[in-house]
């Protein structure tokens, strides 16, 4: 069997995924075909939004949901808090606390998350909308149905993640793996400048998973109508990319990926198999939702029972 565990990082002990478990998992002959899968699962269910866009980059918008939802099942009493979000942002140096606000408040507008009474009238509870839940829970799922034939443990989580309380302690496991040093792209560096640019790690999948294909290649109209951008911001994007000598397009227009930076796109899928793997280990090990001690200090609660509205 393929160990799948992640590196030590600070903090938890749990960091980013360890170089020899990455090259273990692209030994494996079934690793190719759960990568395509994996990469046509995010492209299609990447979500856009010009309001956030403009607030915080793809992969600030991911974590900073993740802490969101953790905070919510396992905050202790207080449960979600603007202050207790913007607190964390700023120690786990995800964002400033001007910019989490603003994020929470375009997901109140975008009806992510609904306001609800707490404990302490003085602290306004912040509540995730099933609209959040189940926008996570589909990428999530289509991520980890697509790892199942290569890491069996994926294929369990996938079908249980409509159990709220698995849910919340996936949720969990990934929050606390982010705590103890875990960093979204620290083992693939390459992508790193694209990360920065709206959906830029999702064009480069789009053409990776094109080039596997052998398919006819995507055009910049194509590429920015996929994503809801401009044909200038992904034209920006490829220049970035040329300048690097990371990918190429061809005289008939056709864009291609060099070798580093397909390697980098296995990478990264590689870790993140990785990690979402320990992560349902760990949820499957927190049985169904019994209360446990908390890392931090608290008292880890069962998925809150607080109503949500319907999507």
């Amino acid at each position: 069997m393929i160990e799948t565990r992640a590196s030590g990082g600070r903090g938890t002990g749990k960091g980013n995924p360890d170089p020899a478990a990455i090259a273990a998992l692209q030994a494996d002959p079934r690793f190719a075909a759960a990568a395509h899968r994996c990469a046509a699962a995010l492209v299609e269910h990447y979500r856009d939004s010009w309001l956030l866009n403009r607030i915080m980059n793809d992969r600030g918008r991911f974590v900073l949901s993740v802490l969101v939802l953790d905070l919510h099942f396992y905050g202790g009493p207080d449960g979600l808090t603007a202050g207790g979000l913007k607190t964390l942002c700023v120690e786990q140096n995800v964002c400033s606390r001007g910019r989490a606000g603003a994020m929470l408040a375009a997901m109140r507008l975008f009806g992510l998350l609904t306001s609800a009474a707490g404990p302490d009238l003085r602290r306004k509870r912040l509540v995730p909308t099933e609209r959040l839940l189940a926008i996570h829970r589909e990428r999530w799922r289509g991520a980890l149905a697509a790892t199942g034939d290569l890491i069996p443990v994926a294929a369990v989580a996938a079908q249980r993640l409509g159990d709220e309380t698995f849910f919340a302690a996936f949720v969990h496991a990934l929050a606390e793996r982010y705590r103890g040093g875990m960093r979204p792209l620290a083992w693939a560096p390459a992508l790193a400048p694209f990360a920065e640019h709206d959906a830029g790690v999702m064009i480069l999948f789009s053409i990776f998973l094109t080039q596997l294909d052998a398919g006819q290649g995507l055009s910049i109209v194509k590429l920015a109508q996929r994503f809801s951008v401009s044909r200038a911001h992904v034209l920006g994007v490829l220049r970035g990319g040329e300048a690097e000598g990371l990918l190429m397009r061809e005289a008939d227009r056709r864009i291609v990926l060099a070798q580093p930076l397909r390697q980098a796109l296995s990478d990264f899928l590689a870790g993140i198999f990785i990690i979402h793997a320990d992560a349902a280990r760990e949820a499957v090990k927190a049985g169904s939702g019994a209360i446990r001690a908390d890392e931090r200090g608290g008292v880890a609660r069962p998925p809150s029972t607080i109503d949500r509205p319907s999507p």
